[in-house]
């Protein structure tokens, strides 16, 4: 897969968040989007410092969480063949996601070392009978099959797994944003 490309100043970088680092540019997150229930939505990205993470956020957009019966976030590392390992996540917090439009923020189990130009997944996974909607953006799912990944999803899942194959990673269009906090 050879994933090596790492720019020493991002083009955007203007839009870049002083304290960790997220997912993808800020000023991207125009949309939102609204996963099915178990539906483990993955978003990609290369980081960008290496520093120790010890919280997660994310962000809701205009429908909360209804009878929300598990949700937690989570950091994948992504070796060269495209297996996903958890590295950090948050507990299950049935409290997240109930209001419109708030950040969202949990300490992680233990915190991580995330690693500059190591390839990671920022992990959203909800089961709810109505789902929250996270600001997000869509990419043309044209596109979404081609490497490196923008994002993937695995179906069917009640709680972060340990390690996702390649193979079970579908891809998508669907990019949540997410937060890595010192």
């Amino acid at each position: 897969m050879g994933y090596t490309f790492l720019p020493e100043q991002p083009l955007n970088s203007f839009s870049l968040v002083d304290e960790g680092e997220e997912v993808f540019p800020r000023y991207l997150t125009g949309g939102s989007n609204q996963p099915v229930s178990g539906l483990l939505v993955l978003s990609y990205f290369y980081a960008r410092k290496t520093e120790t993470i010890s919280r997660l956020m994310t962000l809701t957009n205009g429908t909360a969480g209804v009878s929300v019966t598990f949700a937690a976030l989570g950091v994948y590392s992504i070796d060269s063949a495209g297996a996903a390992t958890l590295v950090g996540q948050t507990a299950s917090d049935t409290t997240l996601f109930g209001a419109t439009f708030q950040k969202w923020t949990r300490n992680v189990i233990t915190p991580f070392q995330k690693v500059r130009g190591q390839r990671y997944a920022f992990a959203h996974l909800v089961a709810a009978s109505t789902m929250p909607n996270f600001a997000a953006v869509s990419a043309n799912g044209h596109y979404s099959d081609l490497a490196p990944k923008l994002a993937a999803e695995v179906s069917g899942q009640a709680s972060l797994p340990a390690s996702i194959t390649n193979a079970a990673q579908s891809p998508t269009g669907r990019l949540i944003q997410g937060f890595m906090l010192p």
